[in-house]
């Protein structure tokens, strides 16, 4: 019988494509291809997919993973009734894993300067580097001690949801604006559009603006910290009609929908009454997940450590170049003057 004929590398790229996504990898499947391209056009459409991919991220990509771990937490209690053998076990935990790496790069690539990578800056390379250990271990983490609880407390996990969203829509609410006049307003101006009701009344309505995607990923479980990387109507800083980017990253306080110190307090007022749960009221079988969650919870805690000192460390070699610019400038004026005045007697 005749040879079938070969598969074209695009047929390729489909199957390679569909096993990604059914790991939970299509986020660093689309970035590698996305990044690939080296033209203006090309590369504003790869900007276009990476905020594409946070969405899908968000709101699918996280809430499948906490899913699949849950599940593998159930599964493990006595009473529960599941299917046995197959692989079943090493799937859910692969694609749980595969999630947060989908999501640690789809954070990490909103961030994410070629220019700078291609010149070869180690310091940005590094800092890059501790960002993407950062969000890898808050995705596991995160991921890891929702899972565990609802699958030892049950619907009680809802109650520790509902108040982190709370919170956060409270935080925004809240956020003063600016002294500044030239400034951007604040968050909550950019996601709330207030609709006329009646003569003398509105009410408020959420904005389809992209800062409303990054409160969502303030908000949504397992809730990730991203500070505003858009402009004054709420679109990301690459299709807005302003200079310079915008890190979803960013730590200082101008630049974040919610103080990060706030945000922090939060979290670890929500793993701490979780973890206080679980070590209070988890059966045996529940023992070792209750472990390795806590675990994660130390590993998010040291990476964290580690990407604020870079971050830290970047800041203040900006500020002595500033330094260094202005008194280099200072110099170049005193010698101007004293070429004048050498040059006048």
């Amino acid at each position: 019988p005749p040879r079938p004929p070969p598969a074209s590398s695009r047929a390729w790229v489909r199957r390679l494509g569909t096993a990604a996504a059914v790991l939970q990898l299509g986020t660093a499947f689309a970035a590698a291809r996305a990044l690939r391209s080296s033209e203006v056009r090309q590369r504003l459409v790869a900007m276009d997919l990476r905020g594409m991919r946070l969405a899908d991220t968000a709101f699918l990509t996280l809430g499948v993973a906490c899913l699949n771990a849950y599940m593998q937490v159930r599964c493990a209690a006595p009473t529960t009734p599941c299917l046995p053998g197959g692989g079943r076990a090493a799937l859910r935990a692969a694609s749980a894993g595969g999630a947060a790496l989908s999501a640690a790069l789809a954070h990490v690539a909103l961030d994410l300067d070629d220019a700078r990578l291609a010149a070869g800056d180690k310091a940005y390379g590094a800092r890059l580097a501790a960002l993407g250990v950062y969000r890898a271990t808050e995705a596991v983490a995160r991921v890891g001690l929702l899972a565990v609880f609802a699958g030892v407390v049950g619907p009680w996990l809802f109650a520790v949801v509902g108040a982190h969203a709370a919170a956060i829509v409270l935080l925004l609410y809240l956020r003063p604006a600016p002294n500044r006049p030239t400034a951007a307003p604040r968050p909550w101006a950019k996601m709330v559009a207030r609709a006329p009701l009646a003569r003398r009344c509105s009410v408020p309505l959420p904005r389809a603006t992209d800062a409303c995607l990054l409160a969502a990923c303030l908000a949504w479980p397992p809730s990730f910290f991203v500070s505003d990387a858009t402009d004054r109507a709420g679109v990301f800083w690459w299709r807005a009609r302003m200079h310079g980017r915008r890190s979803p990253a960013c730590v200082a306080p101008p630049a974040a929908l919610v103080p990060f110190w706030a945000f922090t307090l939060l979290t670890a007022v929500e793993t701490a009454v979780m973890l206080g749960v679980l070590h209070w009221t988890a059966p045996l079988w529940a023992a070792p997940y209750v472990v390795a969650a806590t675990w994660a919870q130390l590993a998010w805690g040291v990476a964290a450590a580690v990407w604020l000192s870079t971050e830290v460390a970047a800041a203040a070699d900006g500020a002595t170049a500033d330094a260094a610019a202005v008194d280099a400038a200072v110099d170049a004026v005193a010698l101007d003057d004293a070429d004048t005045d050498a040059g006048s007697g």
